[in-house]
């Protein structure tokens, strides 16, 4: 009875990319009441949009002497296209965790994850060239579409931590690191594009019973792909029930500072 096993699928069809089997497996071990060891593995997919499939978006027009004397005075348009012969990106997606109960006030949990993405759908890099270049319409343009050339993996680990202080006070503590890495062709327009590592604590006193006080405080790590900063972000707020059917709220959010990028 300590040894549990779950297994299952998901059936999908689209009329982009026809059927898909996403399967799911998680084992789970409770060997002492308190105490959780778990395991799991599944698959998930996104399916191509109208837009990836089929659509078509100018960007902007490029003077056409850069690329060829020949287009000197002609400004040609850079156009992205749709590709009805792209698939559906894919995760499979591994994980392993620890859940206890270390007191009856404290819940600790503990996971580390490993993410494989394939068939990601990106646009070649760089600048477009002689290469993109389609003659076949009325006038010469630049044409790019959609391909399933990339794969990425990203890896890392979760804390997180339940502590009911005393009968009106809970504090919920989290820390998330998470490690991307692309590895197709077109990867450098994805990397850095996430913080790597992100914190919170988040506090909740019951000053009456209906009225609670909120203290929130974040951090989020820096965005390298977009020169974000660092933050620390803290929200204050309180929630009050007038009745058993009503809550108000109100907040104060990003306290610290007059702005900043996310």
């Amino acid at each position: 009875d300590d040894l549990h096993l779950m297994l299952g699928s998901k059936f999908e069809n689209n009329e982009y990319t026809g059927s898909e089997w996403l399967p799911g497996a998680r084992i789970w071990w409770t060997g002492t009441p308190n105490r959780t060891l778990w395991a799991s593995a599944s698959k998930a997919v996104r399916m191509p949009s109208f837009y990836l499939n089929s659509g078509e978006f100018t960007l902007h027009y490029i003077q056409g002497d850069l690329v060829n004397p020949a287009f000197a005075g002609v400004y040609l348009p850079y156009t992205i296209y749709g590709n009805d012969d792209i698939g559906p990106e894919v995760l499979k997606s591994y994980e392993i965790g620890w859940r206890e109960e270390v007191r009856a006030d404290l819940v600790l949990d503990a996971t580390a994850f490993i993410y494989n993405y394939e068939n990601l759908l990106l646009l070649p890099q760089g600048a477009p060239g002689l290469p993109d270049l389609d003659m076949t319409g009325p006038l010469p343009s630049f044409r790019r579409t959609f391909t399933n050339a990339d794969s990425a993996e990203a890896y890392g680990m979760e804390l997180a931590g339940a502590w009911q202080a005393n009968a009106k006070w809970k504090v919920d503590a989290s820390y998330s690191w998470t490690k991307f890495d692309p590895t197709g062709p077109n990867g450098a327009s994805i990397d850095g594009i996430d913080p790597e590592r992100k914190w919170q604590i988040r506090s909740t006193y019951n000053f009456r019973d209906n009225l609670d006080i909120h203290q929130n405080l974040y951090y989020v790590d820096r965005i390298p792909q977009y020169t974000v900063d660092s933050y620390l972000r803290l929200d204050l707020g309180m929630t009050w029930r007038p009745n058993d059917t009503t809550e108000v709220s109100l907040w104060g959010q990003n306290l610290l500072e007059p702005s900043h990028e996310e």
